[in-house]
């Protein structure tokens, strides 16, 4: 099962920070 929870965005959380900085890897990655 996955359960969804709203983190709010730029508030300075830690896990959402991480998550976002894996994505724009993520996303560098497949441009290069």
């Amino acid at each position: 099962d996955i359960t969804w929870h709203w983190v709010k965005g730029h508030a300075g959380n830690v896990d959402n920070e991480r998550a976002d900085e894996l994505a724009r890897q993520g996303i560098r990655e497949v441009h290069e």
